[in-house]
Order: C-alpha cells, then sequence, then structure tokens
C-alpha cells in the first residue's frame, strides 16, 4: 500500500513539472515572436524613414529645379529656342523654303477661281526671290522680307474690258516684321492725299474674314491731261502670319496688239476671290505637319 501511495504522490509531481516546462517553452516562444516582432517593426520603421528621407530628397530637388527654372526662364527657353531654331522663326520654315512657288497660282488655277475658261487667262511670273531662302542667314540679317511669287494676269474674258491684276506674295522673316510691313503700306495709301494733292482715297474698308487681317482700297489721281479721266488704282492687301498678299490693278494704256486701248478695273469681285484662294493656301503651308 505504502509503494502504491508513493507512487500516487509522485505523478502529480511529474504532470506539475510537465506543465511547468510547457509554459516555460510556450513563454519563451511568446518571447522570441515578440522579438521578432518587435525586431519587424524596427525594420519597417527604419525602411520608413528610409523612404520619407528618399521622398523629401526628392522633393527638395523638384523644388529646387523648379526655381532654378522659373529664376532662369528667359534664358532656358533663349537657350532652348536657339538651339532649336538659331534664326528665331516663327513658323516652318523648312515646309516654307521647300514649297514649289510656282504652282502656287497657275493659269488653270485662275480660271477656275474665276468660274472662266483657260483660254481667257493669260500670266506671266517675273522672277522672285523664293531663292533667298535657301540661305537663312542671308534672309533673316539681310534682306529681312523676299517675294514668294510675282505675276501679273490678264483676263480677256470681256475683250472690250480687260482685266490686268498684279499679284505679289512677300515673306517676312518673322510676323512681327510682316506686320509692320502691312501697316506701313495701308497707312501710306490711306495718307496718300497728305503727300500729292492729285490723289483721292475713294475707299478703303477692312475685311475682317480675310487672312489675319485685310483690306480694300480705291484711289484716283488727276490725269495730267486737261479734262480727261482720272487714273485709278484698285486693290485689296491681306496678311496671313508671315505673309502678305498684295493684289493691285489699275485702268490704264495697254501696249502691244492692244495699242491705243485700255485696262479696266476688274468686276465681280476678282480680287477678292483670288485673295480669299491664296489665304487658304497659305493658311495650308503655314500647318506645321
Amino acid at each position: 500500500m505504502k509503494k502504491e501511495e508513493k507512487k500516487d504522490q509522485s505523478a502529480p509531481e511529474e504532470e506539475v513539472l510537465l506543465v511547468k516546462e510547457v509554459l516555460v517553452e510556450e513563454s519563451n516562444t511568446e518571447n522570441i515572436e515578440n522579438e521578432q516582432l518587435v525586431a519587424e517593426d524596427k525594420n519597417q520603421n527604419e525602411k520608413k524613414k528610409k523612404n520619407i528621407i528618399a521622398y523629401l530628397i526628392i522633393l527638395i530637388l523638384i523644388v529646387a529645379a523648379a526655381v532654378v527654372i522659373v529664376l532662369d526662364y528667359p534664358k532656358i527657353s533663349t537657350y532652348t529656342k536657339n538651339k532649336m531654331n538659331p534664326y528665331g522663326f516663327d513658323y516652318n520654315f523648312k515646309k516654307i523654303s521647300e514649297y514649289d512657288w510656282d504652282t502656287i497660282l497657275t493659269e488653270k488655277k485662275i480660271a477656275g477661281i474665276w468660274n472662266t475658261s483657260r483660254k481667257n487667262i493669260n500670266s506671266e511670273k517675273s522672277p522672285d526671290s523664293s531663292w533667298v531662302l535657301e540661305d537663312p542667314n542671308q534672309f533673316v540679317n539681310e534682306e529681312n522680307c523676299a517675294d514668294m511669287l510675282d505675276e501679273k494676269i490678264l483676263n480677256q474674258e470681256n475683250q472690250d474690258k480687260e482685266n490686268l491684276l498684279n499679284v505679289s506674295i512677300l515673306l517676312c522673316k518673322n510676323i512681327g516684321e510682316t506686320k509692320t510691313a502691312y501697316s506701313s503700306r495701308k497707312d501710306a495709301i490711306k495718307n496718300a492725299s497728305q503727300t500729292d494733292n492729285t490723289i483721292t482715297v475713294k475707299s478703303m474698308n477692312d475685311i475682317n474674314e480675310l487672312g489675319d487681317e485685310g483690306y480694300a482700297y480705291l484711289v484716283e489721281k488727276a490725269s495730267a491731261k486737261s479734262g480727261s479721266a482720272p487714273d485709278k488704282y484698285a486693290g485689296t492687301v491681306l496678311r496671313q502670319g508671315p505673309f502678305m498678299v498684295i493684289i493691285g490693278e489699275s485702268e490704264q494704256q495697254s501696249s502691244g496688239q492692244q495699242q491705243g486701248g485700255f485696262y479696266y478695273l476688274s468686276s465681280n469681285n476678282m480680287e477678292l476671290k483670288i485673295a480669299k484662294y491664296l489665304d487658304k493656301q497659305l493658311q495650308n503651308i503655314l500647318a506645321w505637319y
């Protein structure tokens, strides 16, 4: 009996020891896990700190770059423009210089514009200055502006009243230069009577739907011959970007086989039709694509 009692007493003790060991192991495991969690938290905090520092550095660099750009924008802009466009063109110079200007206004096209037979149209192109575009430096620093087209158009649809129109297209090195040329020409016509009292400006009207700006005029000049009708001069002028189109005509003595006859001012808005056609063509030429 005593031996059995001893066995019974030792069994609880062993169970207690086992429980203690289990508890110790569990406690150790928890401590290890806690230590791992703490280590992971530290690593994550360190990563966050590093990321925050990196973001701050990037932000500082971005702000610094922005400040430099704002402060030095004129210099940076000028440098970039000079590298990409050393001559300061504010239009697609390459496209314009490669265009075949002899094709912009042909007898066939003129007949179509005026809705008449081609046999009624005779045209003659004078030498133009488009060749200067081969040397941008000369164009910018010496010429400033050059004629891309200089053409005379004779309309013989009405044999009794033939019309002779002069059409020219001027290109300047930049839009500002063209605006100056356009304004100077307009002012000269408007004030012609102040410099010559034989000239009367009969009309000068702006045409809002033509180019960036445009106008038409009619001027009379007293004839030197007493009792003769005054000479008449009419024209339509437009500016489209760096281009200026000048269409002019007059009532004047004709020459050659028609000696003794007259060229009369055109009718049915013939000038305006040519002007609108050229305006559209120039817009296409100026397109950057």
